[in-house]
């Protein structure tokens, strides 16, 4: 269903979350394996983030602020958060801090994305799980095997990761 609409890898996460949040994390809708601008929404890709009830987007794609991904999502009543991360490379602080601002606006349905949905979806992910562990008592201690099951896969994006667990 996912894949015929245009998102490969669509997952939803759940660890290091509260059981009542809708955190997904997928490819950009349409993404040829090769180049980040492929990303393209239609009228399956609508419908399928409407079935599933995604609210918001985050897109970690180079292309994140594309005009037409960016007026096919406001038509559609989906809050849209353009944040542009070049292949392989890793949020800044401040881009995963706004990524958070924004999560917290729509806990109950949100959808990661960049090219694939590993390194940079991944990225963004480790770094919602570490914001929302910050604010129980005893947080979990994010390691290298946690981002790696997120599909982090390069070491500037860990140590942003990790960057972001040693600050306040």
């Amino acid at each position: 269903m996912a894949v015929d609409a245009g998102f490969l890898n669509f997952k939803q996460v759940e660890k290091y979350l509260l059981p009542t949040d809708r955190l997904f994390r997928s490819s950009a809708p349409h993404y040829d394996g090769h180049d980040d601008a492929s990303q393209r929404l239609d009228t399956k890709s609508i419908a399928f983030l409407r079935q599933q009830n995604i609210k918001h987007v985050i897109s970690l794609n180079w292309y994140a602020d594309d005009a037409t991904i960016t007026n096919t999502l406001r038509t559609a009543g989906i809050a849209y958060t353009p944040l542009k991360v070049g292949d392989y490379k890793a949020p800044t602080q401040e881009q995963l801090k706004k990524g958070n601002t924004e999560w917290e606006k729509h806990r109950s349905g949100t959808l990661v994305w960049c090219g694939f949905g590993h390194g940079r979806t991944g990225t963004m992910v480790s770094g919602l799980q570490i914001m929302a562990e910050k604010k129980k008592p005893h947080p979990h201690k994010f390691t290298h095997d946690d981002y790696k099951k997120n599909h982090v896969e390069t070491q500037g994006q860990e140590d942003e990761l990790n960057k972001l667990q040693a600050g306040k």
